[in-house]
């Protein structure tokens, strides 16, 4: 599992392959916000996606929705 272990947080642009591709390759959706500081991979549709300026105030790295595919693609294991 390349995501076993890990908590995504998806702007509502993210498309729901992409969400697919994540939960069946072993990652977790965050559904509350109390899961917050628990969430390891901050994900947005691009620089315009409006959840980029707000999640970057919080100090967070925010990743592009295609690092996920590519991760896929290239068997990249991403355990913690």
């Amino acid at each position: 599992m390349l995501f076993k272990d890990l908590k995504g947080c998806f702007s509502p642009l993210i498309s729901a392959s992409v969400l697919s591709c994540w939960v069946q390759n072993g990652g977790a959706i965050m559904q509350y916000e109390p899961e917050f500081f628990h969430t390891s991979c901050f994900f947005c549709a691009g620089m315009d996606d409006p959840w980029v300026k707000q999640l970057s105030e919080k100090s967070v790295t925010v990743l592009h929705a295609s690092w996920v595919s590519r991760c896929v693609e290239k068997q990249f294991s991403c355990d913690s």
